[in-house]
């Protein structure tokens, strides 16, 4: 059969608006082909948006959706409000670079010069879907995917949160694998946005920061708080817990302590409750990230500045 595209289109746009206009429209009639047009619009307009990129890799007029990701972490990634969906493009990007590869074998993350990257792993992604009518399979398809790459949905997801707050250090953990390609290598007035903190505070010894400070704080799912704690010099040990009020569903925490904008420490919990202490090795911040998975949930978090000497040699004394 044939497909045609009709686009009724303003003639005042610029040739690079044109080039992703067209790239754009032409990858949703390639999903159709894949039966891939059955799916949720955050999976079908993330990945045409996704694929704007792949062709016109030059252009990179992606950067003003990301937006829509990082200003108000917590709002699920499947959220329908015509500019959202267009947004996570960020996880698509992350999927393809963490789990796509250049053709030869290579890990995109690692060969950030190859703009077609990860075009393997999409079509792997939509060749999961052929001759499934049923709606919205989108996040079983991720999973079968990625649980051939040891990993799943849940870890994907919660590592692209990771990766959201890291991107912006200048020391990436694990050698770029919390990062984007196009962030690093792309001059200055091309950079992903920031993710903005609900919660910023300084803590001392001898203080307790609990937040919220009343109530607790709803997270939703498969959505994201980032809450950042940077300690005083009269901080020997840091003691975080965390509380799932409503203690049915398992919440998701993830606790990175950063110093000279390095991830020296990274906890990783799902569950209920969840309490540390850790040594202060003169941390610059901390960060804790609280997000719903499978379930939204609310929460209580209680941060304790303990009094002491920072901990100068890392020996735990």
């Amino acid at each position: 059969g044939s497909c045609q595209i009709s686009m009724y289109t303003d003639f005042n746009l610029s040739d690079s608006e044109l080039k992703i206009v067209s790239a754009h429209e032409f990858f949703h009639i390639v999903q159709t082909k894949y039966d891939f047009c059955n799916e949720e619009d955050w999976i079908l307009e993330g990945t045409a948006t996704w694929m704007e990129d792949a062709v016109y890799d030059e252009v990179n007029l992606y950067f003003e959706r990301l937006l829509e990701i990082t200003k108000d972490t917590n709002v699920p990634i499947m959220s329908e409000d015509d500019l959202h969906e267009y947004g996570t493009v960020m996880y698509w990007k992350f999927f393809s670079e963490k789990y796509g590869t250049d053709g030869k074998g290579g890990k995109c993350y690692e060969n950030c010069g190859v703009s077609e990257c990860g075009i393997n792993i999409m079509k792997e992604l939509m060749t999961q879907t052929i001759g499934i009518t049923i709606p919205n399979t989108g996040i079983n398809a991720i999973d079968n995917i990625l649980k051939t790459k040891s990993s799943s949905w849940i870890s994907s997801f919660s590592d692209w949160l990771i990766a959201n707050y890291a991107k912006d250090l200048g020391n990436p953990y694990l050698n770029g694998y919390y990062d984007y390609c196009e962030d690093e290598e792309l001059p200055p007035i091309f950079v992903y946005p920031r993710v903005i903190p609900r919660f910023l505070n300084t803590i001392s010894g001898g203080q307790i920061i609990r937040i919220p400070e009343m109530d607790s704080r709803y997270v939703q799912q498969w959505a994201s708080e980032y809450i950042e704690i940077r300690p005083r010099a009269s901080v020997g040990k840091i003691e975080i817990s965390f509380d799932n009020v409503v203690g049915i569903n398992d919440l998701s925490l993830r606790v990175l302590f950063i110093k000279n904008n390095t991830i020296k420490i990274l906890y990783l919990f799902s569950g209920k409750d969840f309490s540390i202490v850790e040594n202060n090795d003169f941390y610059d911040r901390v960060v804790i990230i609280p997000a719903g998975m499978d379930y939204p949930g609310n929460y209580i978090l209680n941060v304790k500045g303990i009094s002491g000497c920072p901990d100068i040699d890392g020996d735990g004394y």
